[in-house]
């Protein structure tokens, strides 16, 4: 049963849910290279990783076992109000939102009218943001007071830093 905290076979690997077997491959082998501590040379520090890596690769390379994957991941952001893909969710910037230092970012929920109940830290943006094809980043959050999602669109901070 897939879990909505923890990374997803795709995410493991780097790839994109439309990826080929060939894609899959690739990623799979260089994720082995680029961990594996008897090619590194470094201790692994996630003793899990390869065991992660393998069952990711498993799955994503056999079509049947791949659709069942995707279907309860489906079902796994369903059970949690998630839009997996993000459609149909209400689209914001991170300029809705405002910053402190302290806090980070956030918004009052347009549904609920709770104060500050959407939150982003700069390491939520940094960790779990994904790029949007676009030359900018997403990352999909949910109101603290209710069941509202949203998705929230953004460029990378330290790009606008720089200007």
């Amino acid at each position: 049963m897939a879990n909505i905290s923890q990374k997803t076979h795709y995410e493991i690997l780097g790839v994109e849910r439309g990826s080929n077997v060939q894609e899959i491959k690739n990623a799979y082998k260089e994720k082995l290279l680029n961990t594996h501590p008897d090619k590194t040379n470094k201790q692994l520090i996630d003793s899990d990783i390869i065991a992660q890596i393998k069952l990711a690769y498993a799955t994503l390379v056999n079509d049947t076992l791949r659709t069942q994957y995707d279907e309860e991941l489906k079902q796994t952001f369903q059970r949690n109000g998630l839009i997996s893909t993000g459609e149909g969710l209400d689209i914001v910037t991170l300029d809705d939102f405002s910053y402190s230092e302290d806090d980070g970012f956030s918004k009052d929920c347009p549904r609920c009218t709770a104060t500050g109940s959407f939150i982003l830290t700069e390491d939520d943006l940094a960790e779990s943001g994904t790029a949007d094809g676009l030359g900018g980043y997403e990352i999909i959050v949910q109101c603290n007071a209710c069941s509202l999602w949203l998705k929230v669109k953004y460029f990378d901070l330290e790009d606008d830093e720089e200007e």
